[in-house]
């Protein structure tokens, strides 16, 4: 029988309170009612402030109005990029905006509360989950919270070996996004790290790449019937701007400064899952080395998400802080940066330092000093967050600022989105 503990178990010798305490379900959901009602009083307040007015209306910005515009009228060519599961619910609900934004919650934070209880997360890692700036999605009228119950699916069947889980969590996976191109890979990686090249671990893959297929076909069906399209949706991507080719530098984005810096810190997040990544691939090879492969499956899809947008958008990372912060694979790596409690000495701080700032060079932070002290403000915060969780003293103090700041981030793009400002 396999082991369906986490490595997370060690947090249960850990002091009788703290952030370094494993978190349990009562507790779990009080966390959450409290951050709920604070994320109200924060939006409340930045309404207030806010140069721009906001209303309501502010949540059907951007994909949500396609997303209400599917679920009410069906499909028409341009919109076929978009997936159907979450509009059918929407359809099938029939709430408004306000109501299918309440129901996005109720999935995300139900997810996340079966994923901790799976992974046996800290207090700690249970509140870097709700604060990431990503968690905006989920309480918007977007599929990520769909697409958040199908990976939750998936990755709780990775962690018991269980095939049924995969299957229904890759099916409402496919159903939700078109991430199967970068799903698949992901589940296969961490598969070979599960059983090694078995013909278990084939028999394991054919049957999640003919889910992925069923899944596809489905949606084909349900885009057919609107439109009398089979493939429409492969056929609009290059309208929605996606594409083969070679990424233009410096990298861009949309919507501004503000946007641009958090689909960067996406990308360096992607290429250090994806260096990661490779390092435990040889490790598991040369070695034989074991990783968990629920965090071989996440890093996998950060990284494989990551490099899918570089080579398929010609340089204009738009988007990309969604597809790496609101999934809960991006969790399962916090949660694992958390347990670690890698610690660093002064001069590795420094050069995580100045490596982080290195990276942002590929976006243009040279342009200007403005720009470049920016960045290095960014690049400080993310410093801050790696050496956080090897603190032996002040570790509490730290992760409550740290959280203080992200949380101020995280109502900052709410705002911005419901004002009419592009996110992503």
């Amino acid at each position: 029988m396999s082991d369906r503990r986490s490595p997370n178990t060690a947090l249960t010798d850990a002091a009788p309170w703290g952030p370094d305490m494993e978190i349990r379900t009562k507790e779990a959901i009080g966390v959450m009612l409290a951050y709920c009602m604070l994320s109200a009083f924060g939006v409340a307040v930045g309404r207030a402030l806010w140069p721009e007015p906001i209303g309501l209306g502010g949540l059907l910005n951007f994909d949500a109005d396609h997303y209400r515009a599917i679920a009410e009228d069906g499909y028409v060519g341009f919109r076929m990029a978009f997936f159907p599961l979450f509009p059918l619910i929407w359809r099938i609900s029939g709430l408004d905006a306000v109501g299918i934004t309440v129901l996005n919650a109720f999935f995300f934070l139900g997810s996340a509360l079966l994923l901790a209880k799976e992974l046996r997360v800290s207090w700690a890692s249970f509140i870097a989950w709700l604060v990431v700036p990503g968690t905006i999605f989920y309480f918007l009228p977007y599929s990520e919270a769909t697409f958040f119950v199908g990976a939750t699916t998936l990755l709780i069947g990775v962690r018991r070996g269980s095939i049924l889980w995969g299957i229904a969590g890759i099916m409402v996976c496919s159903l939700s996004r078109p991430a199967f191109a970068v799903l698949l890979p992901a589940v296969a990686i961490a598969v070979l790290f599960r059983h090694g090249p078995t013909r278990r671990a084939l028999i394991e893959c054919t049957v999640y790449a003919l889910t992925a297929v069923a899944g596809l076909a489905l949606v084909s069906f349900i885009q057919y019937q609107d439109t009398g399209d089979w493939m429409g949706y492969i056929s609009q991507q290059k309208g929605w701007g996606n594409s083969l080719r070679l990424p233009a530098f410096p990298l861009t984005s949309w919507g501004g400064a503000a946007s641009t810096r958090l689909d960067a810190v996406a990308f360096l997040v992607g290429v250090a899952s994806g260096v990661d990544l490779l390092a435990r691939i040889r490790a598991r090879i040369v070695k034989g080395t074991s990783t968990d492969p629920v965090l071989a499956l996440s890093l996998a899809y950060i990284s494989g998400i990551s490099l899918l947008v570089l080579l398929f958008r010609g340089g204009e990372l738009f988007s990309l802080n969604r597809f790496v912060f609101a999934c809960p694979f991006f969790l399962v790596v916090i949660n694992h940066h958390i347990v670690s409690k890698r610690s660093f000495k002064a001069e590795r701080i420094v050069m995580v330092f100045l490596m982080i700032l290195a990276g942002f060079l590929v976006f243009g932070s040279y342009v200007h000093i403005q720009t470049f002290l920016a960045y290095a403000l960014i690049a400080a915060y993310l410093t801050f967050c790696l050496v956080i969780p090897g603190m032996s003293k002040h570790r509490g103090p730290a992760f409550w600022v740290w959280a203080s700041i992200t949380f101020v981030i995280q109502v900052f793009f709410y705002l911005r989105f419901t004002s009419g400002g592009w996110v992503a």
